[in-house]
């Protein structure tokens, strides 16, 4: 999808991005329960962080230094 709408705005000089963080530590999240929350913890690759450790990686995407 991320693509398509890239390739669709790009005539118009927009850029389309897509951040997947996987799991995130949120509220939500914390609803999930404990067995699944553990399962998704062994089976993700990186640590999981809070969604404020998204916030530099967000914002780089937008800021125009990522226009290229």
């Amino acid at each position: 999808m991320t693509r398509a709408m890239a390739a669709s705005a790009a005539r118009r000089g927009v850029r389309v991005n897509a951040v997947c963080p996987g799991l995130l530590e949120t509220p939500m999240a914390a609803a999930i329960g404990s067995p699944l929350a553990q399962r998704l913890r062994a089976d993700t690759l990186l640590d999981v962080a809070g969604s404020e450790a998204m916030r530099g990686l967000v914002a780089c995407v937008l800021s125009a230094e990522s226009s290229y």
